[in-house]
């Protein structure tokens, strides 16, 4: 009994604490589960010693664009092994496709994607955020006056020629992979194991699907030689090794089919986009408006094109900072001649509409536009009366009620 009492006193008197129960560990789900085997088996992969032996890096020319680009290199000549990687450097998400090529061989490359997160390009196309009401100020602006395709159709089938990236004044250290701020998305990745002829020529041709947002990337050549102190022996285990990693990799991917992105088939055979059409900007419908560049859309059968427009803030229209013209705008035109038939469900007709200009009105031309998303419907801009003068409500998308 005494000493069962002393305990009692004790605790009770704090002299002696009990521990603190550990907290019971959270039980993994099957998805962390697989991830987490995922990234070990990535990082598992036999590293072969390549040295950085020449960057180089170019530049776009447009902030919201879909290419085609090509970049264009020759190979350094090895004894051993060889590896060109191309990589994008953006502030941004990306997904695209690629096909590289050596200059010297026959027959058409694949084409293969990369990047498999949904890009971030709302800047570059008409996005969810931009729904309106039908009860309510719109914030889209339906503004074009596009440029006829070359076919005499909107969709066409015809692949632009690849321009030549602009080389760029970013310089990259061989022991960096990336400017500050932004992240590397590997495009292409090609290794020659048993050396190379110097001054081969090759082709990178790069495009994206749907318009991209290129601001501050930096595109990539990156070459590689194999290190001068590893001899063929060691080389060749390396290969050997890896080969079994890719084995292992490539059944892990099999088994967990539901991890991965996977592109259609439409997708994959439509090849790079039409020539982009040369645009003329209508009237700024507001101080703070945005202009977003047209762009082809790929419907599965053919390349669509959707026209550019202006992007009119709601706070312009909050605060009445749209146009305003002392007259009300001349009678709509019938664009049923002028209207071009489109074999894409994709799309929808907008009418044209008036827009001053500051000295006279300006007819906008009527343009086929991709919706945001499926069940809503197009608001045509309007003019409305405002203390003797007229001032411009922009259309939007409507969700139907």
């Amino acid at each position: 009994m005494k000493k069962h009492f002393a305990l009692f006193f004790l605790v009770a008197c704090g002299g002696a604490k009990p521990e603190a129960e550990a907290p019971k560990p959270q039980k993994e789900s099957a998805e962390e589960k697989r991830e987490r085997e995922y990234r070990a088996l990535r990082e598992a992969e036999p590293k072969y010693p390549w040295v950085v032996d020449q960057t180089k890096t170019f530049q776009v020319a447009r902030d919201c664009a879909q290419g085609p680009y090509r970049i264009d290199g020759k190979t350094i000549g090895t004894t051993i092994g060889e590896r060109v990687v191309v990589y994008i450097c953006s502030p941004h998400l990306l997904s695209g496709r690629e096909r590289f090529a050596m200059n010297d061989e026959r027959g058409t490359a694949a084409d293969q994607h990369f990047g498999y997160s949904k890009p971030d390009n709302e800047r570059c196309s008409a996005s969810a955020t931009e729904l309106t009401h039908v009860a309510g100020a719109g914030t889209t602006s339906s503004s074009t006056s596009a440029a006829p395709a070359a076919t005499g159709s909107h969709g066409v089938t015809a692949q632009a020629a690849p321009e030549k990236l602009a080389d760029s004044n970013v310089v990259i250290a061989a022991t960096d992979e990336c400017p500050k701020g932004t992240s590397k998305l590997t495009v292409i990745e090609s290794s020659y194991m048993s050396g190379t002829e110097r001054g081969r020529a090759f082709h990178v041709d790069i495009w994206f699907p749907e318009p991209n947002d290129l601001r501050d990337a930096t595109f990539v050549l990156r070459q590689y030689k194999n290190d001068a102190a590893v001899t063929r022996e060691q080389w060749r285990k390396i290969g050997d090794d890896h080969n079994a990693w890719y084995a292992r990799l490539d059944a892990f991917v099999k088994s967990h089919d539901d991890m991965f992105l996977h592109t259609s088939a439409s997708a994959a055979n439509a090849g790079p986009p039409p020539p982009s059409r040369t645009e003329t900007q209508p009237p700024k419908p507001s101080v703070h408006a945005a202009w977003v560049p047209g762009y082809h859309h790929h419907d599965g059968t053919t390349w669509v094109w959707i026209a550019g427009f202006w992007r009119v803030p709601d706070e312009d229209v909050k605060q009445e900072l749209t146009t305003v013209a002392p007259t009300a705008p001349p009678p709509v035109r019938d664009e049923s001649s002028v209207r071009v038939a489109v074999a894409s469900h994709d799309v929808v007709w907008t009418d044209g509409h008036w827009q001053w200009d500051g000295a006279r009105w300006i007819w906008v031309d009527g343009a086929w536009r991709l919706p945001p998303e499926r069940g809503v419907m197009w608001q045509a801009p309007t003019w409305r009366p405002r203390g003797g003068t007229f001032i411009f409500v922009p259309g939007g998308w409507a969700r139907r009620r």
